[in-house]
């Protein structure tokens, strides 16, 4: 069955009402049926799933909490995350590549991916496509981690003039790589390659070519940021250790200093250091995940990028076991 264009336009627009009503009445199984657009393509080859639908609102509608609801009843319904395009491309997909204007936008935003993640989509690319009638597609596009990446460092208005990341763009980012998002596997048009290419390939795909003075600084900070998370969780081994590696770096910054090689004159840390181990354990499972571009440490580059002509190479931030040791102060 094909979706009608009015239930295609309904989940486009988040009214659960509208397409919920129709799934009543329509035949078991119709929330995976197919649809096509306006412009009457062949359901067969371009036809989309009402999940699919729900996310790919467009550049003229808003991302709401309607559209995480409408989502929410659909994959109660038995709609199907790992639905793909003729790309290959999931609805997280879809996803992770909208633009979201604002903080009431953003958290629609990662409430729809969060809800697709926990709902078991996958978060590797399919390479293949293979069609009805035994037709093989071979395609070079992103997998949900790339297209964030992408969509976090591109301008944002028709003459790539302007740089206004998504306020959820590096928390989204953050979700993927929190679910098990691989940083070996991301490319586009560098297929399956690592994020640090990848970031690089972005960098010197013409995204800056229009932009200047603060903008362009903009952009860099940015650039930095994101390859400052990407070089924490690689040296790191996985997001898991990523995010305990500050706790495990302050715990050497403790043992030295109750071994008399450090001193320092800040309250909080001298209450640490003094603390028990049960203490200091229950303060530090109050720390939130960190933010990749504050805590960073120099990328292992050399056996992960390839690209030649690259001469500049992104800087790091200090590590937070440097930052916390300018506190202290050295004993002999």
């Amino acid at each position: 069955m094909v979706l009608p264009l009015h239930i295609i336009d309904a989940a486009r627009r988040g009214n659960s009402r509208v397409v919920m009503a129709w799934l009543d009445t329509a035949p078991q199984g119709s929330v995976n049926d197919v649809g096509y657009d306006e412009e009457g393509r062949d359901p067969a080859d371009w036809g989309l799933s009402l999940l699919y639908w729900t996310c790919l609102t467009g550049r003229q509608m808003c991302f709401t909490a309607a559209h995480v609801e409408l989502a929410r009843l659909l994959l109660a319904r038995g709609a199907d995350p790992n639905w793909r395009c003729r790309h290959s491309l999931t609805p997280l997909c879809i996803a992770c590549g909208q633009r979201v204007r604002d903080q009431t936008q953003s958290a629609s935003l990662l409430d729809m991916v969060s809800l697709l993640i926990n709902a078991g989509t996958e978060l590797e690319y399919h390479k293949t496509v293979t069609t009805a009638d035994g037709t093989v597609y071979e395609f070079d596009l992103s997998n949900p981690l790339g297209l964030a990446m992408e969509e976090y460092l591109k301008p944002n208005n028709d003459h790539w003039r302007v740089f206004e990341p998504s306020p959820a763009g590096l928390h989204v980012i953050c979700m993927l790589l929190r679910a098990g998002a691989s940083i070996d596997k991301v490319g586009r048009h560098i297929c399956e390659d690592s994020a640090e290419n990848y970031l690089l390939y972005l960098r010197n795909s013409g995204y800056t070519q229009s932009l200047e003075g603060d903008e362009l600084q903009k952009w860099h900070r940015h650039f930095d940021a994101l390859w400052a998370l990407v070089a924490e969780v690689r040296v790191a081994g996985s997001w898991n250790k990523y995010v305990v590696a500050p706790r495990r770096e302050f715990l050497a910054v403790r043992s030295l200093a109750v071994r008399g090689h450090l001193a320092t004159s800040d309250p909080v840390l001298d209450f640490l250091v003094r603390a028990d181990n049960g203490v200091l354990w229950n303060v530090l499972s109050f720390w939130g995940t960190p933010e990749g571009y504050c805590m960073s440490r120099p990328p292992a580059r050399s056996s992960m990028i390839q690209k030649k002509e690259i001469v500049e190479e992104p800087t790091s931030a200090p590590s937070f076991l440097q930052r916390v040791v300018a506190f202290f102060t050295g004993r002999s």
